[in-house]
C-alpha cells in the first residue's frame, strides 16, 4: 500500500497549482527593492494549502542572486522561548558567515550582546512596561546600531523565511511575533512569514484584546507590512489532483471500476464532497484513507459507496457518526415503502439528520443532503417524495451497497463479522463448483453453513444464482437439497420469508437454469428423491413452478408436477415404517399426510395412523393440532391455533375416516366432547379439548344432514 505524501515540493517542474509564478513575483519584488529598511511580508493560507512550497520556491529564486542571503527559521523545532530566541540569532549569524567568515565573527560578537540584553525581557515574569523600557534602552539601541552597521557594510540583503508558525501553541505564537517586531528594523533584512492568519489572529487576540489596547488582528497588521493571501487553487486543478491520487489508490487495491461506477463516484464527489476539499493536503489525506480501506473491503462492498462514505468520515465527521449510530433511520422502514406516511415520523428522521449537519454552512448542508440521498436512496422518500420500490431495494443488496441491511455494518467495521458471509469466500465457493470434487465442495459448503447466518447465506446465494453456469447451478442445487435440515423451519407468520422456504426457492431457481426440458424434469425427480428432510422435499416441490402458476419455458406441466408428488408419496410411505410422522414433522405433518393420501395410498396412510392411535390414543389430538392452522396477531406476531372448521374437517376426512376419529375422541373425553353450540376460540383455554369439541360438533351436524 502506497501512502501519498503531502510534503512540500522544491522543484518547480512538480508544481501543479501555479505556486511557482506566485513565489517568483514575491522574490523579484524583494530583489528589486532599493530601500535598505526592513520589510515583513506575510503569506496567508490554510493548512495544507502550499505555504511551505511557496517558501521553498522563494528561496530557490533568491538563491540565484549573489547579494541575497536567505535562511529558514523554523520555530517549531525549539522547545521553549529562550531556545527559540537563541536559535533565531544563531541562524542569522550562520547565514552571514556562509559568505564572509570575518562578518560572522563580528556580528556574532554583537549579536551575542544583543541577545543577552533582550533575553531578560522574555522571562516568565515579563510585563508590558518592561518590554517598553527595553525598546527604549540606550544599551539596546547602541547594540542594534552596531549590528546594523555590520549588516550595511556586508553589502548583503538578509531574507528570513519563517514557516510552521500556526503549529506553535498560543504562547509561542505570541512570543515569535514579539521577536519579529523587536527585530524588524534591522537594515537590509526582509522577513517572509507563512501562516494561517485566522489561527494566528486568535492566538494574538487572547494576548492583546484583554489589555484593551488593540485586537489580535490589529497587532498583526502593525507587524505585517505586506499581507498576501495565497492564491486560491482553481477548482479544476484541485479536482484533477484529487482524482489522480484516488486513481492510484484504486489501482493499487486491484479494483476495476466500470464507466458507470466512475460516473457515479464523480457525481457523488462533485455534488457532495468537493465543497469540503479546500487544499491539496485534504485531497491527499482522502486518497490515503482510500488506500487503506479499499484493499481491506475489496469484493465485500460496493467500492463507490465505500469511497463516498470514507469521504463523509473525513469531511463531515459529525454526519458520519450520525449515520453510524442510526442505521434504522438511513436503512429505512415501511415509511419509505408506502405511499402514505406519518408527518411525525418524517419530522423525527429530519431532526436526526439535521443533528449531523448543524455545524455546516447552507451550501455545505445542501451538498451533504444530496450525497446522503445518493448513497441512501430511500431518503428520497423524505426529501424528494420519490417512492423507492421493493425491487430497487433488492438491487441495493445485489450491488453490496451501504443502503442494504446486509452490507451496512461492513462500511463501518472494515471487517466481516463472524456470523456474516464474506462475498469473497462465497465467490470462491461458487467458482469452485465445477473445478473441485464433490467431497471438497461439500466440505466447504458445510463449513459455511456451520459458522454463518444461514438466512443471509441463502439470500446471497439467491442473488448470485442467475450468474451461475448450468453445471454449477445443478451442483449447488443438489448441495442445498441434501442439507435442508440446516435451515430453521419454525411455525411463524410469513414463513415463506424464512431460510427454509428461501432455500427451497433457491433450488427451484437453480433448476430453471437447465435449458433442456427433459433433463430439467429428470433432475427435478432426483432432487425430490434426495432432498432431506421430507418436509424440505415438499417445500422444493412447492416452489418448482408449473404452467398453472407461471407460464414460462421453465415451468413444469401439471402431469410433471404430479410425478414429483408421487415420488414424495413413496418417500413418505417408506419413512412411515421407521418414523412417527406426527411427532417428527409436527408443523408439516398435515401437508405430508395429505400428499400421501392424494398421491399415494389413502388406505395405507389410514392404516398407519390407526396403528399410531392404537399404541397411543392421544396421538389423535396431535393430529388435530397438526392439521389446524395457526393464526398470527399482526401487532405482536403471537400465534395461536385457529378453529377446526368445515374445510379442516373435510381435509381430515380425506386422511382418515372421520368416524374412526370420533370413536377415539369419545374414549378420551367422554360426555365432555359434546356441546350445544359450536365452541369457538373464546370457549376455553384448553386448546386440545376445543379442537376435539369442534370436530365432534361438525361431525354431528354432517351426520344429521346425512340421516
Amino acid at each position: 500500500m502506497t501512502i501519498a505524501s503531502d510534503k512540500p515540493i522544491n522543484d518547480p517542474a512538480q508544481d501543479r497549482f501555479n505556486r511557482w509564478s506566485f513565489a517568483q513575483r514575491i522574490a523579484q519584488t524583494i530583489v528589486s527593492r532599493k530601500d535598505p529598511s526592513s520589510i515583513v511580508i506575510g503569506i496567508y493560507g490554510s493548512w495544507g494549502d502550499g505555504k511551505t512550497t511557496v517558501l521553498n520556491f522563494i528561496e530557490k529564486e533568491l538563491s540565484q542572486q549573489p547579494n541575497i542571503i536567505t535562511y529558514k527559521f523554523n520555530p517549531w523545532r525549539f522547545s521553549d522561548e529562550n531556545k527559540m530566541l537563541i536559535g533565531f540569532f544563531h541562524s542569522l549569524a550562520n547565514a552571514l558567515g556562509k559568505s564572509e567568515k570575518n562578518v560572522k565573527e563580528k556580528i556574532g560578537d554583537w549579536i551575542g550582546k544583543y541577545v543577552s540584553t533582550i533575553a531578560s525581557a522574555f522571562g516568565k515574569a515579563e510585563a508590558a512596561e518592561k518590554l517598553g523600557k527595553l525598546l527604549s534602552s540606550t544599551e539596546l539601541e547602541e547594540t542594534k546600531t552596531r549590528v546594523n552597521g555590520i549588516l550595511k557594510d556586508a553589502g548583503k540583503r538578509i531574507i528570513v523565511l519563517i514557516d510552521d508558525i500556526d503549529r506553535l501553541d498560543k504562547n509561542e505564537i505570541q512570543f515569535l511575533f514579539r521577536l519579529v517586531k523587536l527585530n524588524a528594523d534591522f537594515v537590509n533584512t526582509a522577513y517572509v512569514l507563512a501562516f494561517d492568519d485566522d489561527m494566528v489572529t486568535a492566538a494574538l487576540q487572547e494576548k492583546y484584546s484583554a489589555a484593551g489596547s488593540e485586537s489580535g488582528r490589529g497587532f498583526l497588521e502593525k507587524i505585517i507590512q505586506v499581507p498576501l493571501d495565497l492564491p486560491a487553487i482553481p477548482l479544476a486543478l484541485l479536482r484533477d489532483f484529487c482524482f489522480s491520487t484516488i486513481d492510484q489508490a484504486i489501482k493499487e487495491a486491484g479494483i476495476n471500476l466500470s464507466e458507470e461506477d466512475v460516473n457515479a463516484f464523480v457525481r457523488g464527489y462533485i455534488d457532495g464532497l468537493e465543497i469540503r476539499v479546500k487544499t491539496p493536503r485534504m485531497a491527499t489525506r482522502y486518497s490515503n484513507i482510500l488506500a487503506f480501506s479499499l484493499p481491506i473491503l475489496k469484493g465485500e462492498v460496493y467500492p463507490v459507496d465505500l469511497m463516498l462514505v470514507e469521504g463523509i468520515r473525513l469531511f463531515y465527521p459529525r454526519l458520519y457518526e450520525t449515520v453510524k449510530r442510526n442505521p434504522d433511520i438511513f436503512l429505512g422502514s415501511t415509511i419509505y415503502l408506502t405511499a402514505s406516511y406519518d408527518d411525525q415520523q418524517i419530522k423525527k428522521i429530519k431532526e436526526v439528520i439535521e443533528s449531523g449537519i448543524k455545524d455546516l454552512i447552507t451550501d455545505e448542508k445542501q451538498a451533504a443532503l444530496k450525497l446522503l440521498q445518493y448513497i441512501f436512496p430511500k431518503l428520497q422518500r423524505i426529501y424528494s417524495n420519490v417512492y423507492y420500490g421493493r425491487d430497487s431495494i433488492k438491487a441495493l443488496s445485489q450491488l453490496k451497497r451501504i443502503a442494504s441491511e446486509d452490507y451496512f455494518p461492513r462500511y463501518f467495521s472494515y471487517s466481516i463479522i463472524e456470523s456474516d458471509v464474506s462475498d469473497v469466500v462465497l465467490e470462491q465457493l461458487l467458482s469452485s463448483l465445477t473445478e473441485k470434487s464433490n467431497s471438497e465442495v461439500t466440505n466447504t459448503f458445510n463449513d459455511l453453513f456451520e459458522t454463518k447466518d444461514n438466512d443471509k447465506l441463502i439470500s446471497k446465494l439467491r442473488q448470485k444464482a442467475d450468474k451461475l453456469s448450468d453445471k454449477s447451478a445443478l451442483k449447488l442445487a443438489f448441495l442445498v437439497a441434501a442439507n435442508g435440515g440446516r435451515f430453521p423451519n419454525p411455525d411463524q407468520l410469513f414463513s415463506f420469508r424464512g431460510p427454509f422456504s428461501q432455500a427451497a426457492m433457491l433450488v427451484g431457481e437453480l433448476l430453471e437454469k437447465i435449458q433442456n426440458k427433459e433433463d430439467r424434469l429428470n433432475y427435478a425427480k432426483q432432487l425430490i428423491a434426495i432432498a432431506d428432510p421430507i418436509s424440505f422435499a415438499i417445500e422444493i416441490t412447492r416452489w418448482i413452478r408449473d404452467i398453472e402458476q407461471d407460464a414460462n419455458p421453465s415451468s413444469l406441466t401439471p402431469d410433471e408436477k404430479s410425478t414429483l408428488k408421487r415420488i414424495l408419496a413413496d418417500r413418505i410411505k417408506q419413512a412411515s415404517t421407521t418414523e412417527n410422522i406426527l411427532t417428527k414433522y409436527l408443523n408439516d405433518a398435515g401437508t405430508i399426510l395429505s400428499i400421501w393420501a392424494n398421491w399415494g395410498s389413502k388406505e395405507e396412510e389410514s392404516n398407519y395412523l390407526e396403528g399410531l392411535f392404537i399404541q397411543d390414543p392421544k396421538q389423535i389430538i396431535l393430529l388435530l393440532n397438526c392439521v389446524v392452522p395457526t393464526e398470527w396477531e399482526m401487532g405482536n406476531g403471537i400465534g395461536k391455533k385457529s378453529d377446526l372448521d368445515r374445510p379442516v374437517y373435510d381435509y381430515l376426512d380425506k386422511i382418515i375416516d372421520a368416524t374412526k376419529v370420533m370413536t377415539i375422541l369419545e374414549k378420551i373425553y367422554g360426555s365432555e366432547l359434546f356441546t350445544k353450540e359450536y365452541p369457538d376460540e373464546e370457549s376455553g383455554e384448553n386448546v386440545d379439548l376445543r379442537l376435539a369439541q369442534q370436530f365432534a360438533w361438525i361431525y354431528k351436524i354432517i351426520h344429521k344432514e346425512t340421516e
